[in-house]
């Protein structure tokens, strides 16, 4: 009788264990049957929803370059682990992040010199997730006049590490950047 009671009691540990091993990862129950979201954003210090139509500060570098400021606010997504390194989506590294990109654009032509990054997001207190800080995204344009009162369309794609991806576009108005 013995030997049937710890026959039995290794059996129910072998099982439990066979089901722990089947489960999803933590953050993968945070990724629900709702559908995952993308919204843009912009700031230099943190995320400020971009409305359509609305403005988009284009500075200019230190370095004579021009830039913005992109950011994204998303939801039912899975984050990532703030822990690993930023790398390009092309990497084999850090495949738990999502892979981040964005896109901007006049017309048919794609102005960003952006790489997809793998990066991962953080909650903002409300059940969506951000990017740690702003992304500083350069422009391949000759100078803020070019593209001043003109709109450009942005696009932010988030995929997840389980595949699954948000998308989010909006047309703004470029703005020369105030001077601080």
């Amino acid at each position: 009788m013995t030997s049937c009671l710890h026959f039995a009691r290794l059996a129910l540990v072998l099982l439990a264990h066979a089901g722990a091993a089947c489960r999803p990862p933590p953050d993968a129950a945070a990724v629900d049957a709702a559908p995952a979201w993308v919204e843009l954003g912009t700031g230099a210090e943190g995320f400020v929803p971009l409305a359509a139509a609305g403005p988009l500060a284009l500075y200019t570098g230190m370095q004579g370059g021009f830039h913005l400021f992109l950011s994204l606010r998303a939801g039912n997504l899975a984050p990532g682990d703030p822990t690993l390194t930023t790398v390009s989506c092309d990497s084999e590294d850090a495949r738990d992040n999502p892979c981040i990109d964005l896109v901007v654009r006049e017309g048919d032509a794609e102005l960003d010199l952006f790489v997809p990054l793998r990066l991962a997001l953080v909650g903002d207190g409300d059940g969506a997730y951000l990017l740690p800080r702003p992304r500083l995204v350069q422009l391949d344009v000759p100078d803020v006049a070019a593209l001043a009162g003109r709109s450009v369309t942005v696009r932010a794609t988030v995929t997840d590490r389980f595949g699954v991806s948000a998308e989010a576009t909006v047309s703004a108005t470029v703005v020369p950047a105030a001077l601080e």
